[in-house]
């Protein structure tokens, strides 16, 4: 913890990006240095656009649906092996649903920050409306955090499943 805040600092950078994330323009992971109670404390941050969390929402309720028909499909996601007509039988079930929950409009997101101390740093996760993770929106997402600035909108949004 205090090694990468000492990196941060030595490398005059605003942010440090976790590598050992698989990093994205939808998502990634990065290191900041904020302070609370005039303290410096470490940040490992989480930036993700809503539309990608929108999909892993969408993703989610229709893996619970096909659990429900296919119990079979929780051996799929520990990555055993089905016989291949079934697993293209879940496959497909699985895909449909994400269709349906997408045209009956059943997910819809906001803007959201969590936070969460864990042993010393301070965990946070965020998702914004915006179309990537880019140097710039990390940068405002760093200023707007430590100057207790972050604006959200609250609005509720749907996205277009990519396929």
């Amino acid at each position: 913890m205090k090694d990468l805040i000492e990196k941060i600092k030595s490398e005059k950078k605003a942010y440090l990006i976790n590598d050992e994330e698989e990093n994205s323009p939808d998502f990634v992971n990065f290191f900041f240095i904020t302070e609370k109670n005039g303290e410096e404390e470490l940040v490992n941050a989480v930036l993700y656009t809503l539309e990608m969390y929108y999909q892993s929402e969408v993703f989610a309720k229709a893996e619970d649906e096909t659990l429900k028909r296919y119990p079979e499909y929780e051996k799929l996601q520990k990555g055993k092996e089905l016989p291949e007509q079934k697993t293209e039988e879940i496959e497909m079930f699985l895909t449909e649903v994400m269709d349906q929950i997408e045209e009956d409009g059943e997910i819809q997101v906001s803007e959201h920050v969590f936070e969460e101390n864990e042993d010393g740093v301070l965990m946070v996760e965020a998702g914004l409306n915006m179309p990537e993770v880019t140097e710039t929106e990390i940068m405002n997402f760093i200023n707007n955090f430590n100057n207790d600035n972050l604006s959200l909108d609250d609005s509720l949004y749907s996205f277009e499943l990519d396929g």
